[in-house]
């Protein structure tokens, strides 16, 4: 993802990313229709191939401060990765309780104490996916000059190594 956020910009990586991620979401909570072990684990690699963000997050976080800021902003973007991590499996265990032998249908879906977490999931998808293009400022990479920053006599230096 880190190559093509430089070729296609980290707005289009980054729904790009959540819209598959929504997908996978959505094939997980269909699992108990499908019925099928090998359905459950391509859901499961839809959903890996989607939340692969990370490292443009924080790519995009680094381009866009300056540097004396940089680790700030990139301390407050670790602390909300990590505290989402730690979080939202408590969303799933609440679901599991309340929904605990419990089954409710609502056309194709099917809300149980297995799908409640995936649904959640999309919502939160789908609220990203809103803010992502209606609020996000794309921001395109520049390749830096061949030539640099560098002093005629360090570039003279790097030559002779």
């Amino acid at each position: 993802l880190g190559k093509w956020s430089i070729e296609k910009g980290y707005s289009t990586t980054l729904v790009t990313s959540t819209t598959i991620m929504l997908v996978g979401c959505i094939m997980f909570a269909q699992v108990y229709r499908v019925g099928s072990l090998w359905f459950l684990v391509f859901s499961q690699i839809i959903l890996g191939i989607g939340s692969a963000t990370l490292g443009v997050t924080r790519a995009y976080v680094a381009e866009i401060t300056a540097t004396r800021q940089r680790t700030i902003y990139i301390a407050a973007l670790t602390a909300v990765q990590y505290g989402g991590f730690t979080v939202t499996p408590i969303f799933g265990a609440l679901f599991s309780y309340l929904l605990e032998d419990k089954r409710y249908y609502v056309g194709f879906f099917v809300f149980d104490q297995f799908s409640a977490a995936a649904y959640f999931m999309a919502s939160l998808c789908v609220v990203t996916l809103f803010l992502l293009l209606t609020g996000f400022q794309a921001r395109y990479r520049t390749t830096p000059s061949a030539k640099g920053k560098k002093s005629q006599r360090r570039m003279e230096q790097d030559e002779f190594a």
